[in-house]
């Protein structure tokens, strides 16, 4: 009788004891145990117990409360990852190794974006030809977007023929996902060269661009001097040179009097060295006008551009007129020729309003400082701050951008206007002869015309920034 008391008593005291166990140490097994009240309780995954530390165990986002780990709660049921005690979205790739092994880590971003951006195409694409020389705009489009504060598009991208640098006007466009180089009318038959160095750019993230070069050729003929003929030595050159093209284009109508230059496209390469062909220029309107104007020669000595210092008379033709006398390279003659076009009437008086309460405006006259406020390298941007004013003056809204910083070489600056009720956007087109890496500052002057009096907020943004300078102008 004894004795089998005293058996039940033991059997149940072991069972008794062997549950308390379980209860306090929980599974012995390799996996994320929890107890009745959802604790975890396998030391292995929370590591040391640190009251009120937070850390992950798997998708568990668990917590130390009375020296054992307890499940706050499963981020696997959010569709979620577990970092470092926190529910964060599940990255894609599925390669993030699991926070909760240091709480100390000093990103308090739970997932960074370490991808770098990547080329996803370019228009034209590597080794295309028959590109028409007039395409007008090089596209390059990336994967995400780029940090705009750190794209400079003379310092970062290289656009060449031959070796020769090629002027563009560069600048970020679909949300920062894609450069865009606008380029003049290119050579026919000619292979174009887009090559941005690795580790310029880089995304908002600081993910720095492994960079990219790419090739294509125009169409038609290549030019007669052997920059595109590896045998330039077969025979002499005995064509004569043309134009091909002009801009404005020969008899057109409704040109704007505020034309900042006059372009002639040549069919190959001209003598234009110093300045004796000036003399068999003209540029006269139907009405003796003469404006002056100063040549630029570009792409080579095959694009050469009239650049116009005062305004055209108003619905007057003008014809360009090139006398005998200007030859190509090789000596043969362009021969007399000529071409017009006819400016347009502009609104009488103090500008008609068109509908958008702002009359019709047009930038009338763009200067900039002949040499450099500041030489480089002695100048910083504490010393020479950049600025930006604005003032009416005999009707015209003049705007002043001073110290703005361009290549040392800078020729000239274009200005596109858009213009609303109360808001005046301008934004500038530096043109470099060639690549000067030097900054300085100076002045760049624009003139209005044909803006309605009133209060108006302008914009200013200098050539490839996203973000521009502001200031405001009261009635006058």
């Amino acid at each position: 009788m004894c004795l089998h008391a005293c058996r039940s008593w033991l059997f149940t005291a072991t069972i008794v004891f062997g549950l308390a166990v379980l209860a306090a140490c929980g599974s012995s097994g390799d996996g994320e145990e929890t107890d009745g009240d959802g604790a975890v309780t396998d030391g292995d995954n929370g590591g040391p117990c640190e009251e009120g530390k937070q850390t992950c165990a798997g998708t568990l986002s668990i917590i130390c409360r009375d020296s054992r780990w307890e499940t706050i709660v499963d981020c696997a049921d959010s569709g979620d990852a577990c970092d470092k005690g926190l529910c964060v979205p599940l990255v894609s790739d599925g390669d993030d190794e699991e926070a909760g092994e240091d709480g100390d880590a000093e990103d308090d971003s739970p997932i960074q974006d370490t991808t770098p951006p990547e080329v996803q195409s370019t228009s034209p694409q590597d080794g295309a030809s028959g590109i028409d020389p007039l395409i007008g705009a090089i596209l390059i489009n990336f994967s995400e977007p780029l940090d705009p504060e750190n794209f400079v598009p003379r310092r970062d991208v290289s656009f060449t023929a031959g070796g020769t640098e090629v002027f563009f006007r560069g600048s970020l466009e679909s949300q920062n996902q894609q450069v865009r180089l606008g380029v003049d009318p290119l050579d026919e038959g000619r292979t174009y060269t887009v090559s941005i160095a690795g580790g310029v750019l880089r995304d908002p993230a600081g993910n720095v661009f492994a960079g990219i070069t790419f090739s294509f050729t125009t169409s038609g003929i290549a030019d007669g001097d052997g920059s595109e003929n590896p045998d330039g030595d077969q025979g002499e050159d005995t064509t004569a040179p043309s134009v091909n093209q002009t801009y404005p284009e020969d008899n057109e109508t409704n040109v704007d009097p505020y034309l900042p230059y006059i372009l002639i496209v040549f069919s190959e390469p001209m003598n234009l060295e110093g300045f004796p062909f000036v003399s068999k220029i003209s540029v006269v309107g139907s009405d003796s006008h003469q404006p002056p104007w100063r040549p630029q020669p570009e792409n080579g000595y095959k694009h050469l551009k009239l650049i116009l210092q005062a305004e055209l008379h108003e619905a007057t033709r003008y014809t360009v007129s090139f006398a005998e006398g200007l030859a190509d390279l090789a000596g043969n003659p362009l021969g007399a020729l000529d071409f017009g076009f006819t400016t347009a009437s502009l609104p009488d008086g103090d500008a008609e309003t068109d509908g958008d309460g702002v009359g019709d405006p047009l930038v009338d006259d763009v200067t900039i400082s002949e040499i450099c406020l500041a030489d480089p390298g002695s100048w910083t941007p504490e010393t020479h701050p950049e600025a930006l004013e604005a003032s009416w003056n005999d009707g015209r809204l003049i705007v002043v951008h001073r110290n703005a910083i361009y290549g040392s070489c800078l020729d000239s600056v274009i200005v596109e206007m858009e213009a609303s009720i109360g808001l005046v956007s301008l934004h500038e087109l530096a043109h470099f002869p060639w690549i000067c890496e030097e900054l300085c500052p100076r002045d760049v002057t624009i003139e209005i015309v044909y803006l309605n009096p009133g209060g108006y907020t302008i914009e200013v943004y200098p050539d490839g920034a996203d973000t521009p300078l502001e200031t405001t102008v009261g009635a006058p």
